[in-house]
């Protein structure tokens, strides 16, 4: 019987976003192919991340290793604090796992743990880094030490290059979800359309630009309805509500906050708009909504690029142009049909494209050069 692989796996975790959720789905993946998992995770989290690992029967190690910002200067102490207990710790833990191969989606432990990396590191980065000097910098001192870049698109990968990184030492491996059984979708009927918007609540998300697009269709008659799910921003969130009352549309949206399951999160919804003005490094609500079966309409920025075929899994619309985004809308409305057409087409590209299992597999290709 052969030795199980190995990894150690550096994972943050103080809380679960999008970068801890898909290493939760790459650990979880990495150990059904026969991994032996280890994992390093903030000793400031919430518990959500170890309750997580627990379940999957992952071993982890909590670590106090914070980072230093002249911002914030109580969380700088508190870092250096337990800095020297967190390397003596560290030490011990070096001990069990030796050698193995290092998997991170950070390089703020790299650098804190500097003299103990040997070069057998592979790093997953899923955020942009070239519009700020400090990541630009530290990413060109890890990159001595890191044997492959994971970027989670193409636009990541440009990124990365923009900040100095060698396209050869970076592999393209986009996030993959896992594939739920397909539910039976009917044509919509006249009536209400309702169109949601998913993710936190702050204002590069495009809100605003969303609700003067509705503004502009319930204008023309158009009885659209939608969903905000998501929490955020206290401040913008009223400043959203004040928005929505000053134009007469606080019947016409459904606050539903945050929801953990995906079928919570989508329930009810005929189109997902994600009008962001930034671009986002994957979007990967576009294919959630894809396998659901519902289509999409996004901003033509970043990720969204990849994930989104214009015309055929659903629209790509330019960032802030609120008449642009509003005529996509009013076409699913006048064309109910498109969103089961758009809808099947969304989840069959998901489906060759975006599988959980072959992240996984492509990880594991990757990793065992290592």
């Amino acid at each position: 019987m052969s030795e199980p692989k190995k990894l150690l796996v550096i994972a943050g975790g103080t809380y679960i976003y999008g970068a801890e959720k898909v290493t939760l789905d790459v650990m979880k993946g990495l150990s059904k192919e026969g991994y032996e998992v280890n994992a390093i995770i903030s000793g400031w989290n919430d518990g959500a991340f170890a309750k997580a690992l627990d379940g999957l029967q992952v071993k982890y190690h909590p670590l106090k290793l914070g980072w230093y910002y002249t911002s914030k200067i109580w969380w700088s102490l508190d870092s250096l604090v337990h800095y020297p207990g967190a390397i003596i710790r560290f030490l011990r833990i070096r001990k069990k796992i030796k050698d193995w191969p290092v998997y991170i989606i950070s390089f703020r432990q790299v650098i804190l743990l500097w003299p103990f990396f040997k070069k057998k590191i592979v790093y997953h980065v899923h955020d942009a880094n070239a519009g700020s000097r400090q990541s630009r910098y530290f990413l060109r001192i890890i990159d001595r030490k890191v044997i492959k870049f994971i970027a989670i698109s193409e636009f990541i990968k440009e990124d990365l290059v923009a900040c100095g990184i060698s396209p050869d030492k970076i592999e393209v491996i986009c996030n993959g979800i896992e594939i739920l059984p397909e539910t039976q979708k009917t044509t919509k009927h006249p009536g209400p359309l309702s169109i949601g918007i998913v993710g936190q609540v702050i204002e590069r998300k495009g809100h605003f630009t969303l609700i003067e697009a509705i503004n502009l269709l319930v204008k023309k008659g158009m009885d659209v309805q939608l969903i905000i799910a998501g929490g955020g921003d206290v401040n913008f969130i009223e400043k959203l509500k004040i928005q929505i009352a000053e134009l007469g549309l606080i019947q016409r949206i459904e606050w539903r906050g945050f929801k953990k399951e995906i079928k919570e999160i989508y329930a009810g919804i005929d189109v997902l708009i994600a009008p962001t003005m930034l671009p986002e490094p994957f979007g990967l609500i576009a294919i959630e909504a894809n396998m659901l079966g519902i289509p999409v309409i996004v901003s033509n920025k970043g990720g969204f690029k990849e994930t989104v075929v214009n015309g055929s899994n659903g629209f790509l619309t330019e960032p802030g142009d609120a008449e642009e985004l509003a005529g996509k809308i009013g076409y699913f409305y006048n064309n109910r049909n498109e969103i089961d057409v758009m809808g099947k087409k969304g989840r069959e590209h998901v489906v060759q494209y975006f599988d959980q299992q072959i992240m996984i597999k492509k990880i594991d290709k990757l990793l065992t050069v290592l």
